[in-house]
């Protein structure tokens, strides 16, 4: 039978800045804070590192963000357990690097098997955890997408697509569709789709944020639009360049940085009943203040 305590999901959460926002969020939040990693040994272990540091309300949760049984299986649990959920922070995600490069170079893996896992992970992967968990938001939620800044539309030049990402009325089916044109492109043209506009250095990474920003502007309407539930507050973010396995470490931020905006986003406090509106809201944040993801500062 399901109760109604309080609960907060952080994807990809066994390690680097997941497991570093689980940490500080867990002490700030009054219910259970699920991490969630694929392999459960590494989830586990993680688990038990936390709750060995007095952070007794942490659990393991398994849920692998590019298979949507698993996203279900977690859903239905969480569902069951406390009947709705109250922080979503999406940070799971991949930057795949050239494997045949040094330790400290930051050479992007170019190939099209490359580009499908990380749209697979950073963008569609996202989206089949929103669509899964955003019926059993409650009331007064935070959602997080961790993002980046690299995910700025100055590192997009295909004015189309800009075009697309920008518009009032964008959906996300139109973001799901711009992401498999992307890896079409990519597919037919090779060399990440830069003659066609698509980024360069960073490639997919680049592209996966640019589409989870676009997003996330879509998201925060789409929820504002649900008059069944009230106060739910999405924005995404960038926790800087954080030293991380990702980047080989070469980050010039601590994770205990990089966690800091995410658990501020997470952790916004209720409105008040007098209609104030809870603000940063639908925004894309670093350093708890609010930036233009179009490059425009």
């Amino acid at each position: 039978m399901a109760g109604n305590t309080r609960a907060a999901l952080v994807t990809g959460a066994n390690k680097g800045i997941g497991l570093e926002i689980v940490r500080q969020l867990s002490p700030q939040f009054h219910g259970t804070v699920y991490l969630t990693a694929r392999d459960v040994g590494r989830g586990q272990a993680a688990e038990k590192s936390l709750q060995d540091e007095g952070l007794h309300n942490v659990k393991f949760l398994q849920m692998d963000v590019t298979d949507k049984k698993s996203i279900e299986k977690a859903r239905d649990f969480i569902k069951e357990k406390h009947g709705g959920l109250d922080v979503l922070v999406n940070n799971a995600a991949i930057f795949k690097l050239n494997p045949s490069t040094g330790q400290s170079e930051l050479t992007m893996d170019r190939s099209i098997e490359a580009v499908k896992e990380t749209i697979a992970t950073n963008v569609t992967g996202v989206l089949d955890v929103c669509a899964a968990f955003f019926p059993i938001l409650r009331d007064h939620s935070r959602v997080v997408n961790v993002a980046s800044g690299l995910g700025s539309l100055k590192n997009l030049q295909n004015e189309e697509v800009k075009k697309l990402l920008t518009g009032k009325d964008l959906t996300v089916a139109e973001v799901e569709k711009a992401a498999a044109d992307y890896v079409k492109t990519v597919e037919d043209i090779g060399n990440l789709g830069v003659a066609a506009g698509y980024p360069d250095q960073y490639g997919p990474y680049s592209m996966s944020k640019i589409l989870l920003h676009a997003v996330s502007r879509v998201q925060q309407r789409d929820l504002d639009q649900d008059k069944s539930r009230v106060d739910i507050v999405l924005n995404s973010c960038c926790p800087g360049y954080v030293a991380t396995d990702l980047n080989r470490n070469t980050g010039r931020k601590t994770v205990q940085q990089g966690a800091d905006t995410p658990v501020y986003l997470a952790t916004l406090p209720p409105s008040s009943r007098d209609g104030e509106t809870v603000t940063p809201r639908g925004e894309f944040v670093t350093e708890r203040k609010v930036v233009d993801w179009l490059g425009n500062q």
